[in-house]
């Protein structure tokens, strides 16, 4: 029979045992998981802490310098040609901030065939990485939950949308990477699965459009 002192021991361990086993499960679940690795293009995804929707990244590499491509994916003219699903793009204010880095505020309103319009009001940051990040840009997405519509909309507002693209150059003078990531929440009552899956499906199609895009802007 156990003595108080070896149960105390025992259950001592046990606890250690089931903390180090969570961290664990953790650590697992925080690892980017490859969803798509065709045509160039690289989509993961991993969990997000406080949501079932996951976080989503896409990244692939293209032929071109990395201050032409950013100011490609910062232009609205080649937003309404790669973005997925766009029905209205509007630009609502441009500006700079303090650091003299442009920002803009835009109203988009999404489309896709059998659920409800999605809406929302986004801040974009270009800023320039320089040191350790540099050189290359990124362009920061906001949602910005309570602005005001530009106009009534019977759309579902999006919940949340937290993202970035960063374009770095690649050696050698090869072009340049392009890394998509976001963390969203479209709102609604569609399923968990339904949105993991079809971000991955619209991820890959909006970087095969960008690349279209990209062609036929940049290309000599």
């Amino acid at each position: 029979m156990l003595t108080q002192v070896q149960w105390t021991h025992r259950l001592t361990f046990v606890a250690a045992f089931v903390l180090l086993a969570s961290l664990c499960n953790l650590a697992d679940a925080s690892e980017w998981q490859v969803r798509d690795k065709t045509d160039g293009i690289k989509i993961e995804t991993r969990e997000t802490r406080g949501s079932d929707i996951e976080t989503i990244r896409g990244v692939m590499d293209v032929p071109y310098g990395h201050a032409q491509v950013t100011q490609t994916i910062f232009s609205m003219k080649a937003q309404r040609q790669y973005l997925v699903g766009l029905a209205e793009l509007k630009m609502l204010k441009q500006t700079k901030n303090n650091k003299g880095e442009p920002e803009r505020v835009v109203y988009q309103r999404n489309a896709y065939p059998g659920v409800s319009d999605r809406d929302m009001v986004i801040r974009f940051r270009l800023e320039k990485l320089s040191g350790k990040s540099g050189p290359g840009a990124r362009i920061i997405m906001k949602l910005m939950k309570n602005a005001n519509r530009p106009h009534e909309s019977s759309a579902v507002a999006m919940e949340a949308l937290d993202g970035s693209w960063t374009i770095k150059p690649l050696g050698d003078g090869r072009g340049s990477r392009i890394a998509y990531i976001c963390q969203s929440d479209v709102g609604g009552f569609l399923p968990d699965l339904f949105v993991n899956l079809g971000q991955v499906d619209n991820l890959k199609e909006m970087l095969t459009n960008l690349r279209m895009v990209l062609v036929s802007t940049l290309a000599q």
